[in-house]
C-alpha cells in the first residue's frame, strides 16, 4: 500500500568510464612523441655535427656516446 522506492537504484544513465582508453591511447603516443622530439633535437646544427663527425662536442656528452 505504501510502497517505497528504494533509497539507491543505480543509474543506467552515467558514461561509461574511459580511463583505460585514455591511458592506452597515451601509450600508443608516447613513443611517436619521443621520437619526434629526438629527431627534432638532432635536427640543430651543433648536435648534428656532434653525432655525425664527432666534433664541436661539449662537454656535457660523455665520449662513449658517438664510438
Amino acid at each position: 500500500m505504501n510502497e517505497m522506492p528504494p533509497l539507491l537504484t543505480p543509474r543506467t544513465d552515467m558514461p561509461a568510464d574511459r580511463t583505460r582508453f585514455r591511458s592506452l591511447l597515451s601509450a600508443f603516443l608516447f613513443a611517436p612523441a619521443a621520437l619526434a622530439l629526438i629527431m627534432l633535437a638532432l635536427t640543430s646544427e651543433h648536435t648534428g655535427r656532434c653525432v655525425t663527425y664527432g666534433e664541436q662536442c661539449g662537454p656535457s656528452l660523455p665520449g662513449w656516446l658517438f664510438a
